[in-house]
């Protein structure tokens, strides 16, 4: 839904997958900035994804490819996942390798509990890099999908007695970069 000038997700308990909203064109080389105001559970921006049919998920739909990670408490807020796709190697985010724990230290220290955030992502080529209110956490290549949709992620809520996870964004704007 559409509140105070901000799309806001409510994810609802008992939902098997997670759902998104998704622009109808792709995207390559860019720059995507928004805000972001996470008050309860696990979410995300998919940049350069697609999506494949799933007979096992409510929708019949499955988005796959790069997301910014976006948590209540901040702590992998920035870093990236590879929804559906590579996801997790060993218990670790794939592409932890890319967010040296320092570097993603800094830019957890800017997070705004229960406040709205800044995101960055920038895509050039196999470039990839992201930051939380204008400090760097990843940076890394990577030429898995150069090209995709963009979309706002809900996360699965499969515990039925669980609190609805609730993310917003407002003041999404997307520079498109030339490509090289």
């Amino acid at each position: 839904r559409v509140e105070d000038g901000a799309i806001v997700g409510t994810g609802a308990p008992g939902t098997p997958g997670s759902t998104f909203l998704c622009t109808d064109r792709e995207y390559g080389d860019f720059v995507l900035r928004a805000e972001f105001l996470c008050e309860n559970g696990n979410s995300g921006v998919q940049f350069r994804s697609s999506a494949r049919p799933n007979a096992g998920l409510l929708h019949g739909t499955e988005v796959y490819g790069y997301q910014y990670e976006i948590t209540p408490d901040g702590d992998s807020t920035g870093r990236i996942y590879d929804e559906a796709r590579r996801g997790f190697v060993n218990g670790r985010i794939w592409l932890d390798e890319n967010t040296p724990t320092s570097r993603l230290e800094v830019a957890r220290g800017t997070f705004v509990r229960g406040g709205w955030n800044a995101l960055e992502i920038r895509c050039v080529r196999s470039r990839i890099e992201t930051w939380l209110n204008g400090e760097k956490v990843a940076d890394m290549e990577d030429d898995c999908q150069l090209k995709g949709f963009f979309g706002l992620q809900i996360h699965a809520q499969k515990d039925p007695k669980s609190r609805p996870g609730v993310c917003s964004w407002r003041d999404i704007r997307v520079k498109e970069l030339p490509s090289r």
